[in-house]
């Protein structure tokens, strides 16, 4: 299979949609080709005879003006490519993966989102390339960073083979390893209990820290995790020591202790499921009558992904020289989490063009797949959440936590923050101070740094460019969200926040 970078140059016109200006296929070896439209660049690809992968700048816009124009030149829109001139698509909440299509010539030709392939921003031609060959050395040949994680992860525990992409995805979902498995209502329930804490301050502050942890849920993995099949138990003291337990219980008469953290903001009365950590936080921090009316607990195993870790957190982005493979593989050992912890839902997309109008319509349909292992997810989940409330209920002045950080309005003594953590990564760090911080809500805030760098955290939304808190604050500023229309266009909406 060959490869090339695909860089797509957009302007806006009067209705404000935007316009393909220019499009670029960048190759290795410097040969670059220009398009200036669409179904120039699609009558390109019917004359590929090789199986070919195109890196692409901005598929969550570009992907539209592409099956448009497929569909103009009777492709067709199907939910597995397997014939002459089809194609797939991934797309959900304005994020496209990727569009793969069979040509004229029965070659896969695909369209991979760069950013959700390698989880950072299309750099210039060279640094493109270097990801690229970083990854396919690596074997990453997935369209994912989770896939390719996976795969990764499964070659540090199985020995070598000839078919090693097919045997060690059977070996692998064998009973002493991660087998699949339902779900049952109490693991799913646990699924929710064990999201990253979060709470904020809203207003105005002066002289604020910003404290977070290095590589926080590889870190948990250099530990034991579970593997095999739930065993059920019925009382606690009849499960092994070492075994990951799911602890589910019904409580009355429940009241947060005074200084604790009310990380479940319960009810007077109800039933819960939680991981063993958060269950022993939970008889920490609260007063209450329980009944355990059932354990589903797990063995465990030494150590699985030390050497998976090792290699892309410890030596891939903390040893790593060049900054945007360390980066890169940042995210490969973060997203190997995500990937275990899954849904077991997707959204299959279709797309078909009007004889009438000429329009463009889509339509998704949920799927069931296969879950990974939801327990390495909730066992991770579990000792990290636990370890940050029990940090954050001895410090003084937080305003702000999500997950794996938090903000103070008071400094803090690393050394002592770090005293009881031995391992080389899951360490915490000064990541910015501020002089000026406006904190609206979780994953809102505006910060100008002591050194004058204006810092913002907008999930939800994108900007023409940065805004100060004072901006932020007064609601002196719009932003935009991209949506497709039936023209097969991508128009930019704004919005005015309400003051």
């Amino acid at each position: 299979m060959i490869y090339r970078t695909l860089q797509i140059m957009f302007s806006l016109n009067n209705n404000s949609e935007y316009e393909i200006q220019k499009i670029r296929i960048n190759s290795k070896s410097g040969c670059i080709t220009t398009f200036n439209d669409t179904k120039l660049l699609v009558k390109s690809i019917d004359k590929i005879q090789e199986d070919t992968t195109f890196y692409v700048n901005d598929l969550d816009k570009f992907y539209i003006y592409l099956i448009t124009e497929l569909l103009k030149s009777h492709y067709y829109s199907v939910d597995k490519i397997n014939k002459q001139k089809t194609f797939s698509y991934v797309y959900k909440s304005g994020v496209c993966s990727n569009v793969k299509l069979k040509n004229i010539n029965m070659n896969n030709i695909y369209f991979v989102n760069f950013k959700r392939k390698f989880g950072i921003d299309f750099l210039d031609n060279e640094k493109n390339f270097e990801l690229i060959d970083y990854a396919l050395a690596n074997n990453r040949k997935a369209q994912s960073l989770g896939s390719d994680a996976f795969n990764e992860f499964i070659t540090t525990i199985l020995p070598p083979s000839r078919y090693l992409d097919f045997v060690a995805h059977q070996i692998i979902r064998k009973e002493d390893h991660f087998p699949i498995f339902q779900n049952s209502e109490e693991i799913s329930d646990s699924k929710e209990n064990v999201s990253g804490y979060q709470y904020s301050k809203s207003g105005s502050y002066k002289n604020v820290y910003e404290y977070d942890i290095s590589s926080s849920y590889p870190a948990q993995l250099l530990c034991d995790t579970p593997k095999g099949l739930p065993i059920i138990y019925d009382k606690l003291q009849d499960v092994p020591r070492t075994y990951f337990k799911i602890i589910t219980f019904t409580y009355f008469n429940a009241k947060c202790k005074k200084g604790k953290i009310d990380f479940l903001n319960l009810s007077n009365l109800g039933c819960l499921s939680l991981t063993q950590n958060l269950f022993e936080l939970f008889r920490e921090n609260y007063t209450a009558n329980i009944k355990i009316t059932k354990i589903t607990a797990f063995k465990t195993q030494k150590s699985p992904f030390k050497k998976f870790i090792t290699k892309n957190i410890i030596n891939g982005k903390e040893l790593e020289e060049c900054k945007h493979i360390a980066k890169y593989n940042k995210f490969i050992g973060n997203s190997i989490i995500g990937y275990f912890g899954r849904n077991t839902t997707t959204i299959s997309n279709t797309a078909t063009r009007s004889v009438v109008d000429g329009n463009t319509s889509q339509s998704t349909e949920t799927k069931d797949i296969d879950p990974i292992y939801l327990p390495v997810y909730l066992c991770v989940l579990d000792r990290a959440k636990s370890q940050f409330i029990r940090t954050l209920q001895k410090q003084k002045n937080i305003i702000y936590a999500n997950t794996d950080g938090f903000l103070t309005t008071t400094p803090i003594d690393l050394n002592l923050l770090n005293f009881e953590n031995s391992l080389p990564v899951g360490n915490y760090k000064l990541k910015n101070c501020y002089s000026k911080l406006y904190i609206d809500c979780i994953n809102g805030y505006a910060g100008i740094t002591t050194a004058g760098e204006i810092k913002n955290t907008l999930a939800g939304m994108t900007l023409d460019g940065l805004i100060e808190p004072e901006t932020y604050r007064n609601r002196t500023f719009s932003y935009y969200v991209n949506q497709p229309t039936e023209r097969g266009t991508i128009k930019q909406i704004k919005i005015q926040p309400h003051q």
